[in-house]
């Protein structure tokens, strides 16, 4: 048996929940835990015991475990600020943001409700928590314009390629013509790539100046000010319709599936 199992085996809930703060303040987490779980096993009524196990398991970056016991913790209690806290800490490290932020913003409305100064601890958490949303859900915009510039390039080339081919089998024309009516087919895609393009490096210089809109925005909204210059959505609306019309001046086969697929990236980034 060890030291700790026998100096503990006596106690009351409570008590183990003391000896487990003490262990806590020497940053003993692993002793900590064990002494919070023998009180959990003497009164799992207490939820306070479950947020005290999640600390621990939080500094342990434990991330699962922490938000098993905030989760316990929330069941017993639903407007228990610290594990609305916690919980909001951890799935910021799951990349869960979405529900990181939901549980952050109810600690922020509970500390207020119940008049407890957190200071800068939990607005420094959901500004952290909408920044790193924000950064992953540009990523994902970004490789899928990638993928969507690439795609359209690669149809313009193959509607070029089929009006080459088409050309050489046409009989109303001469070789001469043939050869003008070839290099305007190829001068044609090349505008049109060139257009696309520009297009969109249009749309990545507006990005750079609207990101620093939007971390301002979050930082401003963190600190609950009236104030809202989120402008990421609007600033992108018109190269949006650039491409729009861009797509339906193509007088080709593909001209309206690139009209629905930047269609559908213009609800996106304008919702």
């Amino acid at each position: 048996m060890s030291k700790l199992a026998y100096t503990t085996a006596n106690l009351t809930d409570v008590q183990l929940k003391e000896q487990g703060n003490q262990l806590f303040v020497l940053r003993k987490f692993d002793d900590a835990v064990s002494c919070y779980t023998k009180a959990i096993v003497k009164n799992p009524s207490n939820a306070t015991y479950f947020t005290n196990r999640a600390l621990c398991y939080l500094k342990l970056k434990r991330w699962e475990l922490s938000c098993e016991d905030c989760r316990r913790a929330l069941d017993l209690d639903s407007n228990l600020l610290k594990a609305h806290f916690f919980l909001g800490q951890c799935l910021i490290e799951m990349e869960m943001f979405d529900e990181s932020i939901k549980h952050l913003q109810r600690a922020f409305d509970l500390s207020k409700d119940q008049k407890q100064n957190f200071g800068d601890d939990i607005t420094s958490q959901l500004r952290l928590a909408r920044k790193k949303r924000f950064s992953l859900l540009e990523e994902k915009r970004i490789c899928q314009e990638i993928e969507l510039q690439t795609y359209i390039n690669r149809l313009i080339k193959e509607d070029m390629e089929r009006n080459l081919s088409r050309l050489k089998i046409d009989d109303n024309f001469n070789d001469h013509e043939i050869k003008e009516k070839q290099q305007e087919i190829e001068q044609q895609c090349d505008d049109h790539i060139k257009e696309l393009n520009n297009i969109f490096a249009k749309v990545d210089d507006r990005r750079r100046v609207s990101q620093k809109n939007v971390l301002w925005w979050i930082y401003r909204k963190c600190k609950h000010t009236t104030l809202c210059i989120c402008m990421y959505r609007s600033t992108d609306t018109q190269s949006y319709v650039s491409l729009i019309k861009f797509a339906l001046t193509i007088q080709t086969h593909y001209a309206i599936s690139i009209y629905y697929f930047y269609y559908y990236f213009y609800l996106l980034f304008c919702y």
